[in-house]
């Protein structure tokens, strides 16, 4: 099978984990190995089984064929030709990869393995948010270029960027220390929902704690919120980045919220059509993922 990276290595989930992750129970997990030899998981000195990244992308594909109708008995060689055909696609170097085109060789390529492995490198080489949300957002409006076929792999590939960021949000919440700076992020119903949620991964790195408002804005009414939010440092809005946004004011939004810092995420221009407050921070993009500098209170 593909050849496993280092980081693939420090990456290990329980099958339990990997069941969440899969939506496939444990028991066939264990089937698919004794029988057909699909993965081979690393043992603890007890005898549990661990999972590597590979492992994981190597499961999903896994699923995607059988989902065809392939039997499972024959999905361990096809996975095992793809793998030699791509082994040498991938990057060496992660630094100044061009992520672009190599994202879209492994949709072109139709390889879940690859693009689960490409996607885990890619965000762990871009500790530069703005950089990284650049990248994505390059790549997740390449649909428009692709053919049909292509166009299936591309969603496959959003919804597996989505999945890794989320399990990221997931291990910072593990954690046994919680900032207290709690900060509200609401989202346009047009944001891409990686958006958002690298937008709470930015947070994290930041030494604060998002809360995420579930259900998106769409009208003016929607993104007010109520006045008495004493638990909360600040709150993100995140707009639409068509331009196009312009039909919904924010001037009421540029009043003082309570003590709440408030930041306001746009478009290229957005800024040029709206003057901030001592209490609210404008960005246009891609300025969204700058330093989140939060006024003392008095």
């Amino acid at each position: 099978m593909m050849n496993e990276h280092s980081k693939d290595h420090q990456a290990l989930y329980p099958i339990r984990e990997v069941s969440r992750l899969t939506g496939i129970k444990p028991i066939t997990l264990r089937a698919w190995e004794r029988r057909y030899g699909l993965v081979e998981p690393v043992r603890t000195p007890s005898g549990h089984r661990l999972y590597t990244e590979n492992h994981l992308a190597i499961i999903k594909e896994a699923m995607m064929l059988v989902d065809t109708g392939l039997p499972i008995s024959q999905v361990k060689a096809i996975l095992t030709d793809r793998a030699e055909l791509l082994k040498h696609s991938a990057p060496a170097e992660a630094i100044n990869c061009d992520w672009h085109d190599v994202i879209l060789q492994a949709i072109s390529a139709q390889s879940y393995q690859q693009l689960h492995s490409l996607t885990h490198r890619m965000l762990d080489a871009n500790r530069d948010y703005r950089l990284l949300a650049t990248h994505l957002l390059r790549l997740s409006q390449a649909a428009n270029l692709l053919d049909p076929n292509s166009l299936f792999w591309h969603q496959a590939w959003i919804q597996e960027l989505n999945q890794q960021l989320a399990h990221r949000l997931h291990l910072w919440r593990q954690q046994t220390y919680q900032s207290k700076e709690l900060i509200l992020i609401l989202h346009h119903l047009d944001t891409p929902s990686w958006l958002h949620k690298l937008m709470g991964l930015h947070c994290y790195e930041q030494g604060l704690t998002p809360v995420f408002i579930d259900t998106p804005f769409k009208t003016q009414a929607d993104m007010l919120l109520p006045a008495n939010l004493t638990h909360f440092k600040g709150v993100i809005y995140l707009l639409t980045l068509e331009q196009e946004y312009h039909q919904l004011s924010t001037d009421s939004l540029l009043q003082p919220i309570g003590s709440l810092q408030c930041w306001i995420m746009g478009h290229a221009t957005f800024e040029d059509e709206n003057q901030a407050t001592v209490a609210t921070d404008l960005r246009a993009w891609p300025f969204w993922f700058e330093p989140l500098l939060i006024n003392p209170r008095d």
